[in-house]
């Protein structure tokens, strides 16, 4: 904003200027600093949160178990990494104990390896694990049952 007796003046020295968005711009260059250095800190202050919210959702696991209890590692899986499991207890009990050593692992390794040899799958869903009984393939449940080579294959009934 510029303040001269006449209100149109060619010659803007003659004038004085107020400036309303800076007004401690040019006269004060200690000040000037501080300002750069407030804008620097707030500006690293600001970046290092970002990544401690982006660490926390990698979140590793860490379990050192022989012989226990699958309920008990599926425990402390959700205790280190704050998802909740929902799962069918009956299946959980008639699984055997499992042996399990995992070091800063991620939530998926941990459960890959934990039901690794079962009859048990997984599936992440927002902040939940839902373990499910795998499902039997129609290949199998055919292959188990015995059928004669008679009625399998009208061809092979000369043999």
């Amino acid at each position: 904003m510029i303040f001269c007796y006449p209100l149109f003046n060619p010659k803007p020295n003659k004038c004085m200027e107020i400036s309303t968005i800076y007004p401690l711009r040019y006269n004060y260059p200690r000040l000037k600093k501080l300002m750069l250095v407030m804008k620097l800190t707030i500006t690293l202050i600001i970046a290092a949160c970002l990544h401690l919210s982006a660490s926390t959702f990698g979140q590793n696991i860490t379990i050192a178990e022989k012989n226990t209890k699958l309920e008990k590692v599926l425990n402390q899986i959700e205790k280190q990494s704050g998802y909740t499991f929902w799962y069918n207890t009956e299946l959980i009990k008639k699984s055997p104990k499992i042996s399990l050593d995992v070091k800063n692992a991620t939530v998926d390794q941990a459960l890959t390896l934990c039901l690794k040899n079962l009859p048990l799958t997984y599936a992440i869903v927002q902040n939940t694990i839902v373990i499910k009984a795998k499902p039997v393939s129609n290949l199998v449940a055919v292959t188990e049952q015995a059928i004669p080579a008679k009625k399998a294959c009208p061809y092979l009934a000369h043999l």
